[in-house]
């Protein structure tokens, strides 16, 4: 996983990570990452295992707030990506990771936001080109009422952490960062006509 670092060309220089840890977040942010840590390192009955869940949620919580003391917003897709990164790699690298996919519009720039009008203009589109492609999914999934921002969320803004085991995600992030969000439009694609 240190080897993303290397795919999304992170500049270190270019975080001041001691400004983002001085940098108060709202409140609200504040009550909205405490929750998602503990709905995501549930506490335990055992005294001891909820010793290590509480420096879990601690560190859940520390990472998000570098991140969002910078983007001033969150979507809780955020979120789930911090979760995952945290099995593997420290919070400032976590910390690098998202605000690269951030900034830098290759990638998911805007995504992170309460209301990331990037991501719904990029699921519109989605959905254009499903329907260019696939015609008979479009019209399915039309015909039911469903937006494009309803599902390609999932793979779009969380990264395809709830419609892929985790034996897949690394080649999901491998391809993502390498190739950015024109990956995603192609897994989409593909995903949803594997599921026809």
């Amino acid at each position: 996983m240190r080897s993303w670092i290397d795919l999304l060309e992170i500049d270190e220089s270019k975080f001041d990570l001691e400004l983002l840890k001085s940098t108060s977040v709202s409140d609200e942010n504040m009550r909205i990452f405490l929750r998602d840590a503990e709905r995501t390192y549930v506490p335990k009955d055992d005294v001891e295992v909820d010793k290590r869940t509480k420096v879990r949620q601690d560190r859940h919580v520390s990472t998000l707030k570098l991140i969002v003391s910078e983007v001033q917003d969150y979507h809780q897709g955020l979120g789930y990506i911090v979760a995952f990164l945290g099995l593997f790699l420290e919070p400032e690298d976590i910390a690098r990771i998202a605000l690269t996919l951030h900034r830098n519009p290759k990638y998911s720039k805007g995504y992170f936001m309460g209301a990331p009008q990037n991501f719904v203009a990029d699921g519109k589109v989605f959905y254009k080109i499903l329907q260019k492609h696939n015609p008979s999914i479009h019209g399915h999934l039309s015909s039911k009422g469903v937006l494009p921002e309803m599902f390609v969320v999932k793979w779009f803004v969380g990264l395809a952490l709830h419609v892929l085991p985790f034996s897949a995600l690394f080649d999901f992030y491998e391809n993502f960062f390498t190739h950015g969000s024109e990956y995603l439009f192609k897994f989409g694609l593909k995903y949803l006509q594997t599921f026809e």
